[in-house]
């Protein structure tokens, strides 16, 4: 009540500053059921939309006006003998814990099919479900959750092993926190209070002598207080489209789910097209609602609507060109005039009378002064000006980290210039405002706050970027550090008039050519190469492990993951020009990765370790991402990402197989276990270490600190004691708004472990201070 209340007072301050009127939003506090009817009958109300316990509902149809009202749900998850079980598992303990299963669409019951029965359990044991079996403790759960025939409240959205406490039912050591409690019953009625709905991590499971029968007992438990709402099916789609349709016609639901997560599944968004997102859910006339489909504003009519998941399409989007190797850049640029008609561009410039060019071709080369003192730019120059006749324009404005006032400077110099190319040559800064000067030049009444506007998925959002080529008509990006990727990658950081660095992400951003020239980062300082490459690596292992990751990224960044730790202390001790190459093509590969696959939590906290303390961006990673490898590979996350195509954790695999591919081996925990038939999980959770073990013993010989404590300290050896040390309790005192701008990064959502705040905060004290122990465990 006390959240509904501060829910509708933002959202009702925010009506009034963008000019509705006072009062158009509002909550009725303190509420009751007759408070509220009184209002629903005053003369003023047109319209009445109920959600609630039954009293309310009823008030809500008594009370004369035009009304939808929802209705309770019991969701039955069928999973025939042809499903993947794995999936199947995996899908129903996300849809159940789900918000610790308060969604009224969440699976209140398992019914399976005789012939996949007992594997299906044992799946589900597996995946940290607890089966209740104990007589005694049974009727404590039973009389702990269903009190005089309801619901009782206090359970209402507590985790499994609040629950389990709750009832003094005793958890087995291999399962001590579980993420659902289950019971066996074969009763559906009165007399089995595990037949209803539950609001919480507990669910029923029955067993089916077959698909008919199936069919029958889920159809009961909807019409035992749950018609019209919610059904699921797990099974195989390509070979079942006869029980598909069965299914839909035989259920009394008008949410008829076929291979998703329930409640994620039923309030429509990532897993299916074909329901409205929303957290309303009618019932249709059969369960005493006059609507049957998700709350919209044109859904009015009964409609049975049957989603299955779909197959969410995925892409690979990069540079349409991307030359490397050492000296590359002469070669590079003259395909702009000749050989590949994807990179030339014809004549410049306007057409006189003749058809020929009036002008020579203008090219802006967008860079720092660093660069221009180091004499880097210069084969760029000579090969534009003196081998292919160009008029060039160096614009060396680019600061660190850049602002919205550099990005402006150089759009003023765009407009001076006039260019046909803009050549971005530099570090992730150059590029990356270069990248957004161009968007700027071309389209002025784009706003950074528009830019910067959250999206769920990148190819479906609000404010879309326009497209480019209408007045420069290529962007190269040419790198001279090996670690942001910018030159192949969608992303950009800028930095707003108030101080608030702001990622931005659009496949309008991607460059259009890349030159991976590595003599050009021969020059980089030590410890420069040393976090760049830190922050290459940590591309590779996130992108490795994301949601979005696909056939088409994996061998990217294990390619990249197998580059940096081969290479990159030979780079930073020794100078090794080969090594630094290989380094300098990691960084690359890891963009063309993490560009199309995305990234997770290492980079949500990373950047907001920058942002704080004013480290390095590659440091941060550094400090983060053992931490959140491990976090990442447990067995039983607390919560898993969201994305179509990822039903169930998959880090420790991907882990374990670039472990591998680096050449880690499992010899040890082999033996172990007999040979051949040691378990794939302890052989896999062994590899995670020996991978983390590699990362963090490379920060070592890099002479990187592990904690950002530690690194302060050296900081202030370095500076003699010449200025005022940062402490611990300072860095403490920040976590926890950390913590919270972390869990709101846009990194954060294609990461394999959705996490908690309190999670992210543990992860926080581990990268600042070494200690806290990373929350591989789901808590309660």
């Amino acid at each position: 009540r006390r959240v509904s209340k501060f829910v509708c007072d933002v959202l009702g301050k925010a009506a009034v500053a963008a000019g509705a009127p006072p009062g158009c939003i509002a909550c009725i506090d303190p509420s009751s059921v007759s408070f509220s009817q009184y209002i629903m009958q005053h003369e003023k109300i047109r319209f009445v939309l109920a959600t609630g316990g039954a009293s309310m509902v009823h008030a809500a149809y008594t009370s004369g006006k035009p009304t939808i009202a929802v209705g309770a749900g019991n969701c039955a998850s069928i999973v025939d003998e042809s499903a993947n079980l794995d999936d199947a598992v995996g899908l129903i303990v996300l849809g159940k814990t789900f918000d610790n299963g308060i969604i009224c669409a969440s699976e209140q019951a398992a019914v399976v099919v005789d012939e996949v029965y007992d594997s299906f359990v044992s799946k589900l044991v597996a995946r940290g479900v607890h089966f209740v079996r104990d007589a005694a403790q049974r009727e404590r759960l039973a009389m702990t959750f269903h009190v005089d025939g309801k619901i009782n409240p206090d359970i209402v959205g507590q985790s499994a092993s609040k629950i389990a406490q709750m009832a003094d039912i005793t958890v087995p050591e291999t399962c001590p926190i579980p993420l659902v409690l289950a019971v066996e019953t074969d009763e559906i009625g009165p007399q089995e209070p595990f037949s209803y709905e539950k609001l919480c991590p507990i669910l029923a499971v029955y067993r089916a002598k077959d698909f008919d029968d199936a069919i029958r007992k889920a159809k009961a438990l909807a019409l035992n207080h749950g018609v019209g709402h919610t059904s699921c099916l797990h099974t195989n789609v390509e070979r079942n489209r006869e029980r598909i349709r069965q299914f839909e016609l035989e259920m009394p639901t008008h949410h008829n789910l076929v291979n998703v997560p329930a409640s994620l599944g039923a309030i429509g968004g990532p897993y299916n097209s074909n329901l409205e997102p929303s957290l309303t859910l009618g019932v249709g006339t059969t369960g005493g609602s006059s609507m049957s489909a998700n709350l919209g504003p044109m859904q009015l009519l009964n409609v049975s609507t049957t989603a299955e998941r779909q197959e969410h399409v995925e892409w690979f989007k990069s540079p349409h060109s991307v030359y490397f190797n050492r000296n590359s850049i002469r070669d590079a640029l003259h395909d702009l005039v000749d050989d590949d008609p994807r990179d030339s561009f014809g004549p410049c410039g306007s057409d006189g009378a003749d058809g020929k060019s009036s002008r020579k071709c203008r090219v802006l080369i967008i860079t720092d002064a660093i660069m221009v003192g180091l004499g880097l730019i210069d084969t760029t120059v000579d090969a534009l000006v003196g081998e292919m006749g160009m008029t060039v324009s160096v614009w060396a404005g680019v600061t660190p980290d850049p602002t919205m006032d550099c990005v402006r400077s150089g759009v003023e110099e765009m407009k001076r210039f006039e260019p046909d190319v803009v050549i971005a040559l530099g570090g992730g800064s150059a590029i990356d405002g270069a990248k957004v000067m161009r968007l700027l030049y071309e389209h002025p009444e784009m706003t950074i706050e528009d830019m910067a506007l959250r999206f769920i998925e990148i190819r479906r959002r609000i404010i879309r970027f326009p497209l480019h080529n209408t007045k420069v008509r290529r962007l190269i990006c040419i790198p001279t550090t090996s670690g942001t990727g910018a030159e192949v990658t969608p992303f950009a950081v800028i930095t707003s008039d108030d101080g608030v660095k702001y990622p931005l992400t659009s496949y309008a951003l991607v460059p259009d050519i890349a030159i991976v020239d590595p003599s050009l980062a021969m020059s980089q300082p030590k410890r420069l190469a040393a976090y760049t490459g830190l922050d290459a690596l940590t591309h590779a292992l996130e992108s490795l492990v994301s949601t979005y990751a696909s056939d088409y990224t994996i061998p990217l960044s294990m390619q990249a993951t197998r580059l940096v730790l081969t290479h990159l202390e030979e780079s930073v001790v020794h100078g090794n020009e080969t090594a630094r190459a290989k380094v300098h093509h990691a960084a690359t590969i890891a963009g063309l990765a993490f560009g199309n696959a995305f990234l997770g939590i290492a980079h949500s906290l990373a950047h907001q370790l920058g942002a704080a303390f004013h480290v390095p961006h590659g440091l941060a990673c550094a400090l983060v991402i053992t931490h959140v490898m491990r976090y990442n590979a447990v067995k039983n996350p607390t919560r898993m990402g969201v994305f179509s195509q990822y039903m169930c954790p998959q880090s420790a695999e991907r882990y374990a197989s670039v472990a591998r591919f680096v050449g880690l081996d499992a010899c040890e925990v082999v033996r172990a276990g007999e040979g051949d038939d040691a378990d794939d999980d302890a052989v896999n959770a062994f590899l995670v270490e020996a991978l983390i073990d590699e990362v963090e013993a490379l920060r070592e010989r890099l002479g990187v600190p592990a904690t950002l404590i530690a690194y302060f300290e050296e900081q202030q050896l370095a500076q003699k004691g010449t200025q005022v040390p940062i402490t611990r309790e300072a860095i403490a005192a920040k976590l926890d708004g950390l913590a919270l701008a972390a869990f709101d990064d846009q990194c954060t959502g294609t990461n394999p472990r959705y996490p908690l705040i309190s999670e992210l905060k543990v992860l926080l004290e581990c990268a600042c201070f070494g200690d806290g122990g990373v929350p591989v465990t789901p808590r309660s």
